[in-house]
């Protein structure tokens, strides 16, 4: 068993403070554009000209307007209000940010934002942290019944009506996540992380975790606390200097209260039952939870990963459809290739049809995929794409 991760992986933040006048009618008009066009738009605001997509809705709490600055980057949420005294701005920075830049490095990176955006900020308020222990642990099983917490704490399938707090996920015979606790208080889930990071095509993982995507005993089982804004105003935790003196005892005290214990460890008193070792590590790694640790993983590296999941998805895009094409024209199985030929003509005789169409179609994906950057691969002459 072996720790391949330990980082902040979750952080959401209110601002006390306004946007500039300016600021806000550019995002009116891009949620406008965003609800005509049925798709998020992208605007470049503020005088650092922040580049973000602009989504059709906002967010409940009165946020009109959500934005987005990519996959290593977090989302947005803003107020109309112009009044720094209120707290009209949010935000929550998703893994990858955490992951790449580090607590430090995204704190950094959200003032820069700010700061770029042209936005007056007071104070802040701290609303969720997040920290996991990522271990390559082929033998794991995890068994639900080893978990030792409050005796008032309930037992559910997950996806249940009940509102209890223990949840337990299975595939098939074999439990792949266990969750105890509710937010915004405390919670704790143990879960396949591997499992996870192929369905969702979070292909960074691998390179951070230095392991093979292919190979199939290369399991990783995720140890992640929570603490939601709740349980950190148990703790008096609201601003960063707060965040920094006691996160560390928050996450530690989480792991006291719930522990995991060693199957192995028969002794018919379970106070006396040793910790499983996932459990141990996990415990020294969130003593040190604010030292920061190397992923591994640059953010360019990181976006050339992101673009090249996508390129696959659009390439397997193109076979199914030159397939499915190809039925409905009745082309035979032995002159299948010659359907590529039919198609780039096609394409060429729509392009030359309606230039403008199919360039604002080109601009609009642009658009879309700004975040994941140029291709590097043309400009190192890769002969597909020449």
């Amino acid at each position: 068993m072996d720790i391949v991760h330990t980082g902040f992986d979750g952080l959401d933040v209110a601002f006390q403070g306004a946007l500039p006048a300016s600021v806000l009618a550019a995002l009116e008009a891009a949620k406008a554009a965003a609800q005509e066009g049925n798709a998020d738009q992208l605007v470049h605001l503020g005088p650092g000209r922040v580049a973000m997509h602009v989504g059709q809705v906002g967010a409940r709490g009165g946020y009109m307007y959500r934005c987005d600055t990519g996959p290593d980057g977090a989302t947005w949420f803003f107020k109309r209000g112009r009044d720094p005294q209120d707290w009209n701005l949010r935000v929550s920075c998703k893994s990858m940010m955490l992951a790449v830049h580090g607590y430090q490095g995204a704190r950094d990176r959200l003032y820069e934002t700010l700061e770029g955006l042209g936005a007056s900020v007071l104070s802040e308020s701290i609303g969720r942290v997040d920290f996991c222990v990522d271990f390559h642990a082929p033998g794991f099983r995890l068994i639900p019944e080893q978990f030792v917490c409050h005796w008032h704490t309930k037992i559910k399938e997950h996806g249940g009506l009940d509102q209890s707090d223990f949840g337990v996920v299975r595939t098939g015979n074999r439990i792949t996540s266990v969750t105890i606790g509710c937010l915004p208080g405390r919670q704790i889930i143990v879960y396949d992380k591997r499992a996870e990071v192929l369905s969702r095509r979070k292909d960074h993982w691998w390179k951070i975790w230095g392991l093979d995507k292919a190979d199939r005993s290369a399991r990783v089982w995720r140890v992640e606390v929570r603490a939601g804004k709740d349980h950190l105003k148990d703790w008096g935790i609201t601003t960063w200097e707060d965040l920094d003196a006691s996160i560390c005892d928050v996450f530690k005290m989480a792991l006291r209260r719930v522990r995991y214990l060693d199957p192995e460890d028969r002794d018919s008193n379970v106070t006396r039952r040793g910790l499983h070792a996932i459990w141990r590590h996990t415990k020294a790694a969130v003593g040190d939870a604010l030292v920061e640790h190397e992923s591994g993983l640059c953010p360019d590296e990181a976006r050339r990963v992101v673009r090249g999941v996508a390129r696959r998805t659009y390439e397997g895009l193109l076979s199914g459809i030159a397939v499915s094409y190809a039925v409905v024209r009745g082309v035979p199985e032995h002159r299948l290739t010659e359907i590529a030929d039919d198609i780039a003509a096609r394409i060429v005789r729509d392009m030359r049809a309606d230039l403008p169409k199919f360039l604002g179609k080109y601009q609009r994906a642009r658009d879309r995929l700004h975040f994941i950057g140029e291709d590097d691969d043309r400009k190192a002459g890769d002969p597909a794409l020449s």
